[in-house]
């Protein structure tokens, strides 16, 4: 499911999209670990380019404990500037607001300027 996915997000940046991550102050990260995330990450990356323009998206894979499964991956995107960052937060919301189903939304929180576990 999560290559399929990546594919897709692959398809709607083309050369703005990677598997790298990346890290900066307009740079959001979005984890999509559970299968109602992976399901809505495509409507979501669409959901955002239709409203505002995304200087990048860049998704590594997470892998299991055991380095074996695909668990998911991470979703990093990079805004044109503070503003626009802020746009993809509200934008973030109130997808997930409107794609709860009882009453669980499809992803669990957006991090702006997000660190590296060894950084914080």
């Amino acid at each position: 499911m999560a290559e399929r996915e990546l594919k897709s997000l692959e398809a709607l940046f083309g050369d703005r999209f990677s598997t790298t991550g990346m890290r900066g102050e307009t740079v959001l990260r979005v984890k999509v670990k559970t299968k109602k995330a992976l399901k809505c990450c495509t409507a979501f990356a669409q959901t955002l380019a239709a409203n505002i323009h995304i200087v990048e998206v860049s998704c590594p894979l997470s892998r299991k404990k055991r380095n074996t499964q695909i668990e998911g991956f991470l979703m990093y995107i990079r805004a044109a500037n503070m503003d626009d960052a802020k746009k993809v937060m509200n934008i973030f919301h109130a997808f997930n607001d409107d794609h709860m189903e009882n009453g669980q939304r499809p992803f669990k929180e957006i991090e702006l300027n997000p660190r590296k576990k060894s950084d914080q």
